[in-house]
């Protein structure tokens, strides 16, 4: 699962790529067999819990979004470690999506904005996109969060539920295979 990603995440940084948006986790994988969806959480745990020494050196930011409700207790530990280790990190900012999807994020930011009107913070005739982009979960990355290039890891090519405000815009899919072999 990140055998890929981390030359990628190099890579990233060595070509002054801003920002780098990896999903090894999307809420889809969750309905797989629960040994299986176990195994998943350890690695990604363990990606993070490897690389944050090392990110932090380099100057890289790690940070994940998605739904912490569906993660298991350790592996929020570690996404909270890793965003407070390399929070200050600006030579790239990394996002892990665990337990993501596009369908999960545009609702979180909705209910965002619901709870917001509720509590009259604000009218609901005052929620356009630029709002309910600023509530998504990409929108950490700031000026970065719509996706110029989408690589996938396991070497398909094919869309899937990961982004969602950022497909909207134009944007090169590549299999990370083909980019391996290029550099």
């Amino acid at each position: 699962m990140f055998r890929n990603l981390e030359p990628i995440v190099g890579l990233s940084r060595a070509w002054g790529i801003r920002v780098l948006t990896a999903y090894p986790l999307s809420c889809e994988n969750l309905r797989r067999p629960k040994a299986e969806v176990e195994n998943l959480m350890c690695l990604c745990e363990r990606f993070i819990g490897d690389n944050i020494d090392k990110f932090s050196r380099q100057g890289i930011r790690l940070q994940v979004i998605g739904d912490a409700s569906k993660m298991p207790g350790s592996l929020r530990r570690a996404a909270a470690e890793a965003d407070e280790a390399t929070r200050h990190n600006s030579q790239l900012h990394v996002m892990l999506g665990l337990c993501y999807s596009g369908r999960w994020d545009f609702a979180q930011a909705c209910q965002e904005l619901a709870r917001a009107a509720r509590a009259n913070e604000l009218s609901p005739d005052d929620i356009h996109e630029s709002l309910l982009a600023g509530r998504l979960a990409t929108s950490a990355a700031g000026e970065f969060s719509y996706a110029d290039l989408v690589i996938r890891t396991g070497g398909e090519l094919r869309r899937s539920n990961t982004t969602g405000l950022g497909l909207f815009a134009e944007c090169q899919e590549h299999s990370a295979k083909a980019l391996l072999h290029s550099a």
